[in-house]
């Protein structure tokens, strides 16, 4: 599933993280983890040589209350770092 926004252009997949359904997005637990247990490990780890760690995996938006919302991008070394 792929969206065509033109107000956000280079969006393309919503995961949503949560067992409620919603038009447009993708279920995280149905929709990208069950279907990986039918992949073979030589696909996964191919797949895995394409990543790194300063690739975005993460869109955050504040709440706006200062003002309207702002989104940031956080790549997965980031996200660590700060856990």
């Amino acid at each position: 599933m792929i969206i065509n926004s033109k107000d956000f252009p280079s969006l393309k997949h919503v995961i949503l993280l949560s067992d409620t359904k919603h038009k447009g997005m993708l279920n995280l637990e149905e929709d990208i983890l069950k279907p990986t247990t039918s992949l073979p490990l030589s696909d996964m780890l191919r797949r895995e040589e394409t990543l790194s760690f300063e690739d975005v995996v993460n869109i955050q938006f504040t709440s706006g209350t200062t003002g309207f919302p702002k989104g940031v991008t956080l790549t997965h070394h980031g996200i660590l770092n700060n856990a």
